[in-house]
């Protein structure tokens, strides 16, 4: 692939929201894939969406890394998580609150959360939940509400802070 990380880009600098809008339509239909044969990606970050480079025409999103993608509604005899009751899968920043929680009955939502989280972070260029330790991230993710994005970004346009947060919910 030649291009980009989004994680590249938003070191670079605050990503365009048109731009942003068409990064993230092409990886929700990505997800939106992988999630129509059962599949949850659980792990949705910048470092995870590629930017193929395209002559003539805006970036291709490319999504990355399933490795720990799970299986959704599996079979009741089916062994397909080996994650024991509790434990956190995902990068800290981008866990939903379900996952956060260590529940194991995850669903597409935990993917558009993170969806949430990227495009939060690509516009205001911090993420919403910082903390010095890994057990404060876990509590500002499950009982703390981000800035809201139009006071860091008043530029947006009508209504993105809404779908922002909308898919943080």
């Amino acid at each position: 692939l030649v291009g980009e990380t989004l994680a590249d880009r938003i070191a670079r600098e605050r990503v365009d929201a048109t731009d942003l809008v068409d990064i993230m339509l092409q990886v929700l239909s990505g997800l939106h894939a992988a999630h129509q044969k059962g599949i949850l990606h659980r792990d949705i970050k910048p470092e995870n969406i590629f930017l193929n480079t395209r002559v003539g025409v805006g970036p291709l999103a490319k999504l990355l890394d399933f490795g720990v993608a799970k299986e959704m509604n599996p079979a009741p005899d089916a062994v397909t998580d080996l994650t024991m009751a509790g434990m956190v899968m995902g990068t800290p920043f981008y866990l939903s609150p379900e996952q956060a929680r260590g529940e194991r009955d995850l669903d597409q939502r935990t993917d558009l959360y993170a969806c949430g989280v990227v495009m939060y972070e690509a516009l205001a260029g911090t993420r919403p939940f910082a903390s010095q330790n890994y057990n404060g991230l876990l509590r500002s993710i499950l009982f703390a509400d981000p800035t809201p994005l139009r006071v860091t970004r008043p530029d947006l346009p009508e209504g993105l802070e809404s779908v922002v947060m909308s898919a943080m919910a």
